[in-house]
């Protein structure tokens, strides 16, 4: 076989191997499952997703109106011993207090559209 065979053979089953790469089925997006054992003490957490999954944002400052940072909000664990409140807007609209350690796996209504966060040094609601 001459060298240009054999370059010829070698393109070939490249082009073959690349081909058969880029028709099969897509990749699936690796989904990483999240718990409210992430939540670090003394943070408000949300996920974008149901039962703690999808991606998680921390709150621990207790500064005025945290954004969120997601689009949606389908979880949250108010890891702290004091109270938090998600805001439907930073300063108006409806707001919903967190007691201490309270959490939900399936936020539905206006809270998946929460735009804010704020920690609150009160404990009760």
């Amino acid at each position: 076989m001459s060298k240009r065979h054999r370059v010829g053979f070698v393109l070939t089953a490249v082009l073959v191997v690349v081909a058969f790469m880029t028709s099969a089925a897509p990749a699936q997006a690796v989904v990483i499952q999240q718990s409210v054992s992430q939540c670090p003490s003394g943070s408000m957490c949300l996920w974008s997703r149901p039962n703690y999954a999808g991606t998680l944002r921390v709150v621990s400052s207790t500064t005025t109106n945290a954004p969120i940072r997601l689009t949606t909000v389908k979880s949250f664990y108010n890891n702290r011993g004091k109270r938090a409140w998600i805001q439907q807007k930073a300063t108006s609209g409806k707001r919903a207090c967190i007691s201490p350690r309270g959490r939900s796996s399936n936020v539905t209504g206006w809270k998946s559209n929460a735009t804010s966060v704020q920690l609150s040094t009160v404990a009760r609601c």
